[in-house]
């Protein structure tokens, strides 16, 4: 049986969908206004990078080349502390013990010089014994010759005649017995044992009581005057030094907690330089002054290591300028304040210690940049910030007119 639709059931399905093609239709023509009105977002260019600076106004000027290095202090010989007569030490110096300072001529140790005495007296009777037989046989010459001149008159005398041969030998006995005088007078005087100049003991054995032998050693010691720091420069360093004439040389050492200071001359230059290290050995000399007193010479010891500042030559046109002024890849970059843009300065490094470099090429009054700055280029722009430029050098080097320069460039 078949299901009859109204009229009215009809109209409401025509009506829904009516609904439903005027709802499509009213979505397109939404989504076309929505696109049409939309407006583009505008894309702005960023603005360029400014990056804020350290510089330094600098001068081209004269500066005086200081650099410093490390040394050994080293004596250049030692001296056996050996008797040159053989006894029984009767008294030691206090200053003739390991480490102990003496004087030039200062009494060091004494061995018993009774036996010495005795043997200067019996030198001393032997020449008294010989003088008197040489004036016996003197006076005998005279006699013969005398008598002979009665006989023969101006005629001379033959040699046996007149004695010669007694009087010579005579003479030469007494010229022994004078020589084992001296001997004698030398070894009684060796029996106080002193060096002939101020130094210090390194090592004694020396103790009274103690019976020595001649020839035998029983300490060594060196001369304060020979001691010397020894050290060594690269080629450019020894340049510098070989080119000034007069350096002027300090030397400072550390002992005991305390520093000590004294004047230096430079004493041998390098031979050559060696040929693995390429370095060269040089040895100054202290000045007469610190090796006066114990006092002074306290802080020179062989082994003890020095320092070295020494005043090298005057360059003239070059700057110095801190360590950070050097960029990657070795640049230095020059600031134009009227533009604030960077330009590449082209200097030539003279020479960098880590702390302070000094170069040449800078023309004029110029602003340099000192702080690191990795992404600099030409004609960057760059907002900058002037220091002194005793601020920006490291203390060591706050003196424009010197720069001080290690020793391990």
């Amino acid at each position: 049986m078949t299901q009859q639709h109204s009229p009215e059931d009809k109209v409401k399905g025509y009506i829904q969908l009516a609904f439903v093609i005027a709802f499509i239709v009213a979505s397109f023509v939404a989504s076309a206004l929505l696109g049409v009105s939309k407006t583009p977002i505008r894309q702005e260019a960023p603005a360029p990078r400014v990056l804020s600076v350290e510089a330094v106004q600098v001068t081209p000027g004269r500066h005086q080349i200081t650099f410093s290095t490390t040394g050994l202090i080293k004596a250049r010989a030692e001296v056996e502390i050996s008797p040159e007569v053989s006894g029984r030490v009767i008294s030691v110096n206090d200053s003739a013990f390991a480490g102990g300072t003496f004087e030039a001529g200062e009494l060091l140790f004494q061995i018993e010089p009774k036996d010495y005495q005795l043997a200067l007296r019996d030198a001393e009777a032997a020449v008294a014994q010989a003088s008197a037989a040489y004036d016996l046989e003197m006076a005998e010459s005279n006699l013969a010759i005398a008598e002979w001149k009665q006989i023969q008159g101006d005629r001379l005398p033959p040699a046996l005649v007149a004695r010669k041969p007694q009087l010579n030998e005579a003479k030469a006995t007494l010229r022994a017995a004078q020589a084992q005088l001296s001997d004698a007078t030398l070894d009684l005087e060796r029996t106080v044992y002193s060096l002939p100049f101020k130094g210090r003991v390194i090592t004694s054995t020396l103790t009274p009581g103690q019976l020595l032998t001649a020839g035998q050693s029983y300490g060594t010691a060196y001369d304060m005057s020979s001691l010397e720091v020894q050290a060594s420069l690269d080629a450019k360093k020894l340049s510098w030094l070989m080119e000034t004439q007069d350096p002027y040389i300090t030397v400072t050492t550390q002992f005991q907690g305390q520093e000590h200071r004294f004047k230096g001359a430079l004493k041998r230059g390098a031979s050559g330089l060696d040929s693995t290290t390429r370095f060269g050995q040089i040895a100054v000399a202290l000045a007469d002054n610190a090796i006066k007193s114990a006092r002074t010479s306290a802080g020179l010891i062989p082994g003890l290591f020095a320092d070295l500042d020494i005043k090298g030559p005057f360059v003239d046109d070059v700057v110095a300028l801190p360590s950070t002024a050097l960029q990657k890849g070795g640049a230095i970059w020059r600031i134009n304040p009227a533009t604030q843009t960077l330009h590449r300065a082209d200097a030539e490094i003279i020479y960098s210690n880590g702390q302070t470099i000094f170069i040449r090429g800078i023309k004029g009054t110029s602003t340099i940049v000192t702080s690191k700055l990795p992404g600099g280029a030409q004609d960057m722009k760059v907002q900058y910030t002037l220091r002194p430029l005793d601020d920006a050098l490291q203390p060591s080097t706050s003196n424009p007119e010197q720069l001080v320069m290690n020793n391990g460039y």
